[in-house]
């Protein structure tokens, strides 16, 4: 298939079934995909897919937009196999709010096609046996995802997809609304329900996160994003990034686990330089480096007496603190 066509077919699939997208719109998303065009070659693509497509351009108010014809849909769904059918209800179900906003809504006649295909294949068999069988399960205890505002989301789906910055309004918990800053937005990354903007500040550079449910106000701004010298957003996912704590401090760790609670670790190690030596019946040392997060101090605390770190002394001495206080209240009266 030849660029030309491939991205004709790709200018078709970003014309919405209601309202209307400009020739810039288009121009800007086709950049941001890889295709090195102008303007005006969209325009021209759109001139010429209009005499073959039932689509026009909707110059009634400005700033005019192309659209599809009456109640046309963008694409002919007829010819959905069962595999995309499946394929398009997993995104549906499992990428809810990793998809940039207006692709949601671009995607959404797929999905409603899709639910269609898979319910028209009754019996026990085939894919639609396997979606009633297949799912994903929260290894900790499931929390109801929080609202997010949509002109939010839409503001920051726009400003990864182009690289500008933002000017957001943030209000983090029990603290008032914070003035209007610039930023320049380096990823989305969802975390156990939580979808977080990862961030440089603009005339700062360590990175931030703002969840983004707690952004108030965001607007899309004309200065194109700033990204930090050598910034990798898995290897900063990697180095603790959202265990909060420090970048790239990793410390060996020393941990006693008793009546085989440590036993998964031997099949999911901690770290790639984890060692594990046994120790006694149901007992198993582990040795690796990790960062010391607070997220790692709760999954320790999560094993209760069952987990001894043995190393570094001040991590050691942090989680007996926190055990001894645990013990205290559960000693005293129930409030």
């Amino acid at each position: 298939m030849s660029d030309a066509l491939l991205r004709q077919w790709n200018v078709l699939r970003m014309i919405p079934r209601g309202g209307k997208i400009t020739a810039t719109e288009i121009h800007a998303k086709l950049r941001a995909a890889g295709y090195d065009v102008s303007k005006r070659t969209v325009e021209r693509d759109l001139s010429a897919l209009s005499v073959a497509f039932a689509i026009e351009s909707d110059e009634r108010n400005t700033p005019y937009g192309w659209r599809w014809k009456g109640d046309m849909p963008p694409l002919d769904f007829r010819g959905l196999t069962t595999p995309e059918a499946l394929a398009f209800r997993l995104l549906d179900e499992h990428s809810r709010h990793l998809l940039p906003s207006g692709y949601r809504q671009e995607l959404e006649p797929y999905f409603k096609a899709a639910r269609q295909r898979l319910e028209s294949e009754a019996g026990e068999k085939g894919a639609a046996a396997w979606t009633r069988a297949v799912r994903v399960v929260e290894p900790n205890q499931p929390l109801l995802a929080p609202p997010i505002d949509e002109s939010v989301r839409a503001a920051i789906s726009d400003a990864l997809m182009l690289s500008r910055q933002l000017e957001v309004v943030y209000q983090a918990l029990d603290r008032p609304a914070s003035t209007a800053k610039a930023l320049s937005p380096l990823g989305l990354v969802g975390v156990g329900g939580i979808m977080y903007l990862v961030v440089v500040f603009d005339g700062f550079d360590d990175v931030r996160t703002l969840a983004l449910h707690r952004i108030r106000q965001a607007k899309l701004l004309p200065e194109p994003a700033s990204k930090p010298e050598g910034f990798d957003l898995d290897a900063a996912i990697a180095d603790g990034l959202f265990g909060f704590g420090e970048l790239g401090r990793r410390s060996p760790i020393r941990l006693l686990f008793r009546e085989h609670a440590g036993a998964h670790l031997l099949e999911s190690p901690l770290s790639d330089d984890q060692v594990a030596t046994p120790h006694g019946p149901g007992e198993v040392v582990i040795e690796a480096s990790v960062p010391l997060t607070r997220r790692l101090r709760w999954w320790l605390s999560n094993f209760g007496p069952d987990v001894e770190v043995l190393g570094p002394p001040e991590l050691r001495q942090e989680m007996a603190e926190r055990l001894r206080k645990a013990a205290q209240r559960y000693d005293g009266p129930t409030q």
